[in-house]
């Protein structure tokens, strides 16, 4: 895909596109639906575990600055914020845990900045460029993400597999070491998208 055919919000969430072309920044607002999903991933030596989002939490729209930078799109001040206490890993030990990991009491939210968007060889398909702050601490990702139209709202997929090492995360142990947590996460998304 030769030109952009969507500018992109990214919820990692996290995003949408839209028909525009502009040399200079732009402004617009959107929203994540309730049947959107935002579910992180993961596995021990006994059993796999998810832990899913509270997207009611995400109710207000989100203002979002983007520019055309060739056939690409760049951000400014696209970001996301999520409450580490608004998963819910179906469990209050799970829970617990997934907080104490995430040092909630002292780092209560996720940031996901979006920076960048650009084609991929499919029509459908975007390469997104993502920071995401856990614990004060920041990485850039690429996230290949899937855009589909459907009923005048964006669908927008995709999944990102995050080392918890990256954060100097510690997963936790459970019965003197013999339960262990992988560092491997994932977090997959499932965003229906509105523009305001």
């Amino acid at each position: 895909m030769r030109n952009i055919k969507y500018f992109c919000i990214l919820i990692f969430c996290i995003g949408s596109f839209y028909a525009f072309k502009s040399p200079g920044f732009k402004t617009f607002k959107a929203f994540l639906t309730s049947e959107s999903e935002l579910i992180i991933k993961g596995h021990s030596n006994v059993n796999d575990f998810q832990c899913q989002y509270d997207i009611t939490e995400l109710s207000d729209s989100i203002a979002i600055s983007y520019r055309m930078v060739g056939d690409n799109l760049s951000f400014s001040k696209a970001k996301l914020e999520l409450k580490s206490l608004s998963f819910n890993c179906g469990n209050k030990g799970i829970n617990k845990d997934f907080n104490k990991l995430l040092k909630s009491d002292v780092y209560p939210k996720i940031r996901i900045d979006l920076v960048s968007a650009e084609s991929s060889i499919e029509d459908s398909e975007l390469v997104v460029t993502v920071d995401i702050t856990i614990c004060g601490i920041s990485k850039s990702y690429e996230i290949l993400i899937q855009v589909n139209k459907r009923n005048g709202d964006l669908l927008v997929c995709g999944t990102l597999p995050i080392d918890i090492n990256d954060f100097q995360l510690e997963p936790p142990k459970k019965m003197l070491g013999l339960i262990k947590v992988s560092n491997e996460i994932e977090i997959d998304f499932s965003l229906v998208v509105v523009k305001n």
